[in-house]
C-alpha cells in the first residue's frame, strides 16, 4: 500500500497489476469470512 500512495503522490504507474490487487482482496475476504464464521475459508487463487 506504501508504494501505491506514492504512486497517487507522484503520478506515476505502479508495478503491481490489477491481477495482484484482486488476488490479494480475495484472501482479505476469506480472512474476515473465517473470523465471522470460525471455520476454514478455501481460496482459489
Amino acid at each position: 500500500m506504501d508504494d501505491f500512495a506514492l504512486c497517487v503522490r507522484d503520478k506515476r504507474e505502479s508495478i503491481v497489476g490489477a491481477a495482484m490487487g484482486r488476488r490479494d482482496m480475495v484472501i482479505i475476504d476469506a480472512i474476515y469470512e473465517a473470523m465471522r464464521s470460525g471455520r476454514r475459508v478455501a481460496v482459489n487463487v
